[in-house]
């Protein structure tokens, strides 16, 4: 479970994983608007995360080939994460143990300076790549 602290990339989090809850705090580069998605191994282990501009491992660094995974006017100018809420879903592929897809909405500016969805694409993220960090090896864009 995630939150943030608005004023700085401050990230701070309830861990479950002992049975017990447990606080901690991360300060890391990706920011967040109202787009996240992330996904966790069956241990519960962090695997990658999104703010819908960009991707970044459980290193908290970029992943390999993501640059401009999600582009789009809104996408390809801010940089601290996509001002559209849910436009993020990560999902494992069924029968497969390495690959998920990432679905995501490109922003759009719109007049009086808002953001709106116009396309909805995936990526597909094979984690058996670059030593277990994962690469996206495949983009589908305009679904």
């Amino acid at each position: 479970m995630l939150g943030r602290n608005p004023s700085a990339n401050n990230v701070y989090g309830i861990n479950f994983n002992s049975g017990i809850a447990d606080t901690f705090g991360l300060n890391r580069q990706m920011d967040f608007m109202f787009c996240d998605a992330s996904i966790c191994d069956t241990a519960g282990q962090l695997m990658f995360y999104t703010n819908g501009i960009s991707v970044q491992n459980r290193n908290h660094a970029d992943m390999m080939n993501t640059n401009n995974f999600n582009p789009g006017t809104a996408t390809t100018v801010w940089n601290y994460g996509l001002r559209i809420q849910q436009a993020c879903l990560i999902l494992p592929v069924p029968e497969s143990d390495s690959l998920y897809y990432i679905f995501h909405e490109s922003g759009e500016t719109v007049p009086a300076n808002s953001t709106a969805p116009v396309n909805l694409s995936y990526s597909e993220v094979n984690m058996d790549l670059d030593g277990g960090l994962g690469s996206i090896t495949a983009k589908k864009m305009y679904i």
